[in-house]
Parts: structure tokens; C-alpha cells; sequence
């Protein structure tokens, strides 16, 4: 049995997407991040927008959720429509399974945690979670956190 986990978007406006969904979805912000020369970094919790924008920080992804349902949004210029990623919690069975069935022509694409991330040949990617995975931002995985 599979479950929608997230589907990340690009969005042309981060900020006014944000307070969107936010009121609409009655969503929280989960975490914010940067996207640096050196890799992406975790702004520190509670850093709003003001913040970031004062410590000379351009914030690239908000991560919102409600539930079990995350919400990632990308700065970025979509054409309309654009989806940047579907995520699937799946068991471990399940993921070991879609993975075994995929093509051998390249199409998995590296993940360090050990999901299955792949891209379809009609332009989209799809990443598959097992059930006990938690959601951790950039900075948690990597330890990158900004100071401000």
C-alpha cells in the first residue's frame, strides 16, 4: 500500500506561496533553508523571513506540513503545472520491489538513506520512503545549520 507523502513544487513567489498554503491548508512551516556555494544549509527554527533577509540570507525552500503531509516549495521559474517530486511512504518490501521492477538504463537515481528515488521517462521524479523514515532537513542530514 503506498501513501502520498509530498508532492515539491517550484514556485516563482516562495513568500507569497508560503503564507498561501499556510492559510488555505492551514499549514506550519516546518523549516526554511539556503541553498550556499558550499551546499544547502538549515536556517535555525523559528528564523523568519525578516531574519534571513537582515543576515544577507536568500531563502530558496520552505518545508510546510500538516499531518503526515509535507509540503516542500522551491524558488524557482516553473512553467505552469511543474511538479519537481512526488514522494511515496511505502514499506521496505514495497520499495525493494518497485526498485527491482525499474529499467536498467539508469534511471535510479542516488539517494544516501537508502529510498528509492528514480526519474520516469515522462519527466517526472518519484521517491519512495519507508513508513519509520522521519523527515529531516538538509542541516540535520548533513549538519549544515546557519548561524545568524
Amino acid at each position: 500500500m503506498y501513501a502520498l507523502n509530498h508532492i515539491a513544487l517550484f514556485v516563482p513567489d516562495l513568500r507569497a506561496t508560503e503564507v498561501f498554503y499556510q492559510q488555505v491548508f492551514d499549514m506550519e512551516v516546518l523549516f526554511r533553508e539556503a541553498s550556499m556555494d558550499d551546499g544547502d544549509y538549515t536556517l535555525p527554527a523559528g528564523t523568519g523571513w525578516e531574519e534571513a533577509n537582515q543576515a544577507g540570507i536568500e531563502i530558496s525552500v520552505v518545508f510546510l506540513g500538516r499531518g503526515g503531509f509535507v509540503q516542500p516549495i522551491f524558488a524557482g521559474d516553473p512553467q505552469p503545472g511543474t511538479v519537481l517530486e512526488i514522494g511515496i511512504t511505502a514499506s521496505q518490501e514495497e520499495i525493494d520491489a518497485v526498485r527491482n521492477r525499474l529499467p536498467d538504463d539508469g534511471a535510479l537515481l542516488p539517494h544516501p538513506h537508502g529510498d528509492c528515488s528514480f526519474a520516469d521517462p515522462f519527466g517526472f521524479t518519484w521517491h519512495l520512503y519507508p513508513p519509520s523514515e522521519t523527515l529531516l532537513s538538509n542541516g540535520e542530514l548533513s549538519g549544515a545549520w546557519l548561524d545568524l
